[in-house]
């Protein structure tokens, strides 16, 4: 019978749990059931369906109904330091290098806010610790670039109002103090 140096029995098969020798002993070793009665199921009753109608009421589609007012696709966005979401009021701020995506429409800025109830984005600059504006709100949209100080856009009718504008339209510079984007 091999013996440890403190005096204790161990036993060479690892198989079955050590015994206790005393109130300073190893607590006995932890054994997993075989594979045979982790895989039989038919004897198991933990394992099977609870009700038998339940599988019959399984179905292909969805159980719940679409809002009407749920927009026809995804706005994808990303910020590098923070992303708010306020349940209560249904509204996402995402913080520093905002970029929110809708169909054909990339908005960039230093600061996003998402209205879902209105399907209202507001884009606004940060400002830097010199007082100087950063991360300019900028939008893209069917290759027209419009870089501005503010940006009120409306997913759902994808009509802009923006201050402070700079724009382009083919070899025209256009700035605006306020202008109105209709589709």
């Amino acid at each position: 019978m091999p013996v440890s140096c403190d005096g204790m029995y161990v036993s060479p098969d690892t198989t079955h749990p050590r015994v206790r020798m005393g109130p300073d002993s190893v607590l006995p070793r932890a054994t997993l059931p075989s594979l045979a009665l982790l895989t039989d199921t038919a004897r198991d009753s933990l394992l099977r369906p609870a009700d038998s109608m339940l599988e019959a009421r399984r179905v292909d589609t969805p159980d719940y109904v679409v809002s009407k007012d749920t927009l026809s696709a995804n706005v994808d966005y990303k910020a590098s330091d923070s992303i708010v979401m306020v349940v209560p009021s249904h509204t996402i701020t995402l913080y520093s290098k905002a970029e929110a995506k809708y169909q054909d429409a990339d908005l960039t800025a230093d600061h996003i806010v998402f209205d879902q109830n209105r399907s209202v984005v507001v884009a606004h600059p940060g400002v830097d610790t010199a007082g100087k504006p950063m991360g300019l709100p900028k939008i893209v949209q069917t290759g027209n670039t419009m870089t501005s100080d503010s940006i009120i856009y409306n997913i759902k009718t994808q009509k802009a109002l923006t201050t402070g504008t700079v724009t382009s339209s083919g070899e025209m510079f256009v700035h605006a103090q306020k202008m109105k984007k209709v589709t």
